[in-house]
This record gives C-alpha cells, sequence and structure tokens, in this order.
C-alpha cells in the first residue's frame, strides 16, 4: 500500500515538474493572453481568449490537448468502458478517441461516426486517417434517423455543450431502445476551490463552459435529460495527467451512464 502511495505521489510530481516547465517556456504569451482576455471581458462577457482562438486551428489544438493530457495521451481514454455497436462520438475533435480505438480494440470494434462543429478539426481527422465518416452538426441538432446508434460519447466534451436539454433530446431520438449516453468529463475535485456543485463560466483556456463537482454534473444532467432516460451508472476516476494534477487545480473524471429506456403502456 506505501509502495503504492510513494509510486502515485512521484507520478504526481513528475506531472507537476512538466506543467511548470510549460507555463515557465510559455509564460510570456500567457501572461499576454491573460490580461488580453481580461480587458475583452470587461467590453463582452462572454468573449473568447485568444488562447481559445487559437485552438479552434487543429494544429493548436493538438498541442494544447498533448500538454494537457501529458502524459497519457490518447491513453487517457483507457477510463470509457468498451464500447460496441454503432456509436455516435459527440465533440470528436481531430479524432484522438478514433486513434485510440484503433490502437486498443482487438475485437468487437464499434462502428463509430463523428461529430464535431468545427470543419477543421473534421478535415484535419481524416487526412490523419484517424475516421472518415463525420457530421459537421451539433448534438443539439443531427441529421440521423430515429433511433439510429447503440452508444452516444461524450469524450470529454460535455462540458462545452451549451444547450443541453437540446442535446439530450436530440441523444434521445437517435438512441434505440435500451441504447446508451456515456459521458466522460473532467470534475472538479476540492471543494474548497469551488463554491459551488455547478457554476457557468468564461474561461481563459476552454471558453464558455460548465464546471461542476460530480454531484454538479449528476445533477444537471438529470434536470436536463428527458423522462424516457435515467442515469445507470457513477463513477469517479483519477487519471494523473497534466491538467488533472498541478499547482493550480485538482480535478478527476466521471464517467457518467445514462440509458433510454421503453415508456411503459401506463406511462404512454
Amino acid at each position: 500500500m506505501k509502495k503504492h502511495a510513494v509510486g502515485r505521489m512521484l507520478r504526481i510530481a513528475y506531472v507537476n515538474a512538466f506543467f511548470l516547465t510549460v507555463c515557465l517556456l510559455l509564460s510570456i504569451f500567457l501572461l499576454y493572453t491573460w490580461y488580453d482576455f481580461k480587458l475583452r471581458i470587461r467590453k463582452k462577457m462572454f468573449d473568447r481568449s485568444l488562447f481559445v482562438r487559437l485552438t479552434d486551428h487543429p494544429f493548436f489544438y493538438e498541442v494544447f490537448h498533448k500538454i494537457s493530457v501529458f502524459p497519457l495521451f490518447s491513453d487517457i481514454y483507457k477510463y470509457i468502458p468498451h464500447l460496441s455497436g454503432r456509436v455516435l462520438q459527440a465533440g470528436c475533435g481531430t479524432g484522438y478517441f478514433n486513434a485510440y480505438v484503433k490502437r486498443t480494440y482487438k475485437s468487437d470494434i464499434p462502428e463509430l461516426y463523428n461529430l464535431d462543429v468545427n470543419q477543421r478539426y473534421l478535415e484535419y481527422g481524416v487526412k490523419k486517417r484517424r475516421f472518415d465518416r463525420f457530421v459537421r452538426a451539433s448534438i443539439a441538432s443531427t441529421p440521423f434517423e430515429d433511433a439510429f446508434f447503440d452508444v452516444i460519447l461524450f469524450p470529454r466534451s460535455l462540458h462545452h455543450i451549451q444547450k443541453l436539454k437540446a442535446a439530450f433530446h436530440e441523444c434521445c431520438r437517435i438512441l434505440k431502445p435500451n441504447g446508451r449516453v456515456v459521458i466522460f468529463d473532467p470534475i472538479r475535485h476540492r471543494r474548497k476551490n469551488i463554491e459551488r456543485d455547478y457554476t457557468a463560466m468564461n474561461s481563459y483556456i476552454d471558453g464558455v463552459i460548465h464546471y461542476y463537482t460530480e454531484r454538479g454534473l449528476v445533477d444537471l444532467v438529470r434536470s436536463k435529460m428527458p423522462d424516457n432516460m435515467r442515469v445507470v451508472e457513477v463513477s469517479t476516476v483519477d487519471p494523473i495527467i497534466a491538467i488533472n494534477h498541478n499547482v493550480f487545480l485538482s480535478n478527476r473524471d466521471c464517467v457518467l451512464i445514462l440509458e433510454k429506456h421503453q415508456a411503459s403502456s401506463g406511462e404512454q
């Protein structure tokens, strides 16, 4: 037990050293973009920082993504339960989860469809041969037919979805009966760092996001999902990555699974 605890402390120290080194190397850039962001939100509360605008480009998106999930990189997705059948990835980015599936799934490989609002991310994912089935659309309004998917996955993307009620109703429409929504999303861990279990905020790093603890995430999802969906599993995992363990933050990740059920004759 002590050996495990020491190993964990060493891994966290290693990740912290990496994160601080990156911050020092980028200090001038980070200070400038932070100052610019503060000036912008005085005029327009939900204006986006230069940092966020840069990540609209797939090259910078990949660089910042790799920094944030160092040292796991695509292995961050090992915490997602094995998926099978026809799966929609909502917020696929440039296809990191696809790369993980190609590298690690040996059997029962899912039929992955990929959805994002950023056309350049999708084109980059195709260029890298991470996927070929993709749609540029919001998860709140998709072109898919009713009861088309077995699973809908939000791979660390739900905190970016602003129209959650519309998104969950759309998920319910395109899911098969007994189909599942799998949410894998970062959550706040140290209660002293957050005054409430849930709030919406304009983040210098992430843009306009949902900001929650595990309880805040579960309560938010329950308040937005339709009546014929239910929460069937909630668990918290602790990947030791730069964005979760550093001198500024202490985060975890939550795996939250919803299931679509058929309404009984009495409920119809």
